[in-house]
């Protein structure tokens, strides 16, 4: 889950006002330019503009939150910082900048200092929801997963549309074993957004907790013809991960593999050189990928299986997905057995 910070702030006459000779349209003209290079994703650019639009405007505070914003993208996070506590100083009722800031003193570990910014922000807008969800997120990585659910709940109660916000305490609530209340928040998410590429994850999972085959039904056929934009890949891997529990076409579920295929290269466009073919009479090369391969009920059911395959036919690769501190004594008889054997328990998907 990733905290939410607040748009850019469109055109407006507010504190427009010089303190050297440039008219006010030629600021506001400024203005709207660094705004466009901002929403061009021309970040630097957009800085620069803003920069020297401020120099004769310092009391204009959309363009120290925009700037903020920028420098948020850019990742000068002690920027942004000053940006967000200069647009506090000029207009101390604005939640917006509190929320912001509360994101960007996260990033620089300064937890306390966040939870203060992210209350304010409550404090002056209830109805915030970023900032409840934001909120949220900090006392989970704090450990205090009941009061993020509270968080949370308040999240969807001020912002009902937010699918983040209902699949973080829908998670949430099943982490705590809450199940009948995790069970609600799945059907009121469900009527609140109809559906997302979260929400049908959950519904798989869902639909065969409940026993339910119509449901089932919805949300399989929704996993394969899948009418939204393509997810994150973190998004579609527990889809996959559940579509195997289903009945499926083989077709159909390869399409669904071809679609997080897609959204990795997208997320990560790195090119990986296939194995060039077997030449005649060369070795059949089998794969396996798992994170049993060690002393577990699979591991010991598939050591005796790996072992039986002849060598003289087939060239045999493990790659394993269990952390090293975990290998043991089935883990050396696996290597003794195998071609190679390779670790991959510290990547990701994408790397």
């Amino acid at each position: 889950m990733n905290a939410i910070p607040i748009s850019p702030i469109s055109p407006t006459s507010a504190s427009l006002s010089s303190t050297h000779a440039q008219p006010r349209h030629t600021l506001e003209s400024l203005y709207a330019h660094a705004l466009s290079l901002q929403r061009e994703n021309k970040m630097v650019e957009a800085s620069q503009s803003y920069l020297a639009l401020l120099q004769h405007a310092p009391q204009h505070w959309p363009s120290f939150y925009n700037l903020g914003l920028v420098f948020q993208s850019l990742n000068r996070l002690p920027d942004a910082l000053i940006a967000y506590q200069r647009v506090v100083a000029i207009k101390p009722d604005f939640a917006q900048a509190f929320n912001n800031m509360g994101i960007v003193l996260q990033a620089l570990k300064r937890d306390h200092e966040a939870i203060d910014a992210y209350q304010r922000a409550i404090t002056l807008d209830p109805s915030l929801a970023q900032a409840r969800y934001n909120m949220a997120l900090i006392q989970q990585a704090r450990g205090q997963m009941t009061a993020s659910t509270e968080s949370l709940s308040a999240a969807v109660a001020a912002n009902p549309k937010d699918d983040q916000a209902w699949d973080a305490l829908y998670r949430a609530l099943l982490g705590l074993r809450r199940q009948e209340e995790a069970i609600q928040t799945f059907l009121a998410w469900e009527a609140a957004i109809g559906r997302s590429p979260s929400l049908t994850a959950a519904g798989l999972a869902m639909s065969r907790y409940l026993g339910d085959v119509s449901k089932a039904h919805e949300y399989v056929k929704l996993a394969i013809d899948w009418p939204f934009d393509i997810a994150a890949p973190e998004a579609l891997a527990p889809i996959l991960g559940m579509l195997q529990y289903f009945d499926i076409d083989g077709k159909d579920l390869f399409k669904c593999y071809r679609r997080y295929d897609e959204a990795t290269l997208k997320a990560s466009p790195t090119s990986v050189p296939t194995l060039p073919r077997r030449a005649k009479g060369e070795r059949l090369r089998i794969g396996y990928v798992s994170g049993d391969f060690r002393r577990h009920v699979m591991g010991r059911i598939m050591l005796d299986v790996i072992s039986a395959h002849d060598k003289a036919k087939f060239s045999v690769h493990l790659i394993s997905l269990c952390e090293p501190q975990h290998h043991d004594k089935t883990t050396a008889a696996f290597r003794a057995v195998v071609d190679t054997f390779t670790d991959v328990s510290a990547l990701n998907d994408l790397n």
